[in-house]
């Protein structure tokens, strides 16, 4: 019972990490101050096919925490797009958006202060004559918070958070269904709320559950929307 409990969870957290849209691999001196290696779960993955288009993202993320301040982190997103025989927009691309975050946190005797900033970039690899627009995207961003560690117990500790992120950047894509990892036309700001989850194994790994409200607002458009991302990281 206890197996067939324990397989249900795992399919469950791995559904939900395939669902999910994760904008950054997220500060990591926030859970776990030792130097070492961090990894978000399936930081990038979609896959689609039909009638209209064949996509495929994914890309793994790999950091490290450098001291109990700074961490830095690395992601490699691969997207593969094809539009298919009932598309009237005709496409057919390869790219590679590469992102570079780095962070900094400072733990105060209540709270933990958060500053980040991180930059991508996508690099076509391949692109036919018939894709337009030509595919482009390169972006910055800055983001600025505050955490409030709760303990529940042992091993499980809460992580309320707040904070302000402004990105700025260049995107221009072919009509498809998905969107690469922080991207922005134009300039976008915007408050983000969030409830962190730390759950501690013995062996010292810290397995990171984290749900994120995010409101992007255009200053120039006047207009926002709201986007939510749950994401999976796993501190070594």
């Amino acid at each position: 019972m206890k197996s067939l409990f324990l397989s249900i969870l795992t399919c469950f957290i791995l559904l939900l990490a395939i669902v999910g849209s994760p904008q950054e691999a997220k500060g990591q001196t926030v859970y776990k101050q030792e130097q070492g290696f961090f990894t978000p779960v399936l930081s990038s993955f979609y896959l689609r096919g039909g009638s209209v288009e064949s996509t495929q993202k994914i890309g793994p993320a790999v950091g490290y925490r450098i001291n109990q301040h700074i961490d830095v982190s690395l992601h490699a997103e691969y997207l593969s797009a094809e539009a298919k025989e009932f598309n009237l927009q005709n496409y057919d691309f390869s790219l590679l958006n590469i992102g570079l975050t780095g962070g900094y946190t400072q733990d105060l005797s209540k709270i933990k202060l958060r500053a980040e900033a991180g930059v991508y970039r996508a690099f076509n690899l391949s692109t036919s004559e018939n894709t337009a627009p030509e595919p482009e995207s390169v972006s910055a961003r800055l983001y600025a918070g505050i955490y409030y560690p709760l303990t529940i117990s042992k091993r499980i500790s809460l992580f309320p958070n707040a904070g302000l992120a402004a990105t700025t950047g260049t995107y221009r894509m072919p009509g498809i269904s998905t969107e690469l990892t922080q991207y922005s036309d134009g300039f976008l700001m915007g408050p983000q709320l969030g409830l962190d989850m730390n759950i501690e194994f013995p062996s010292g790994l810290i397995f990171t559950i984290s749900p994120e409200i995010m409101i992007n607002y255009s200053p120039v458009h006047s207009t926002s929307d709201t986007d939510f991302s749950l994401r999976f990281i796993i501190n070594f």
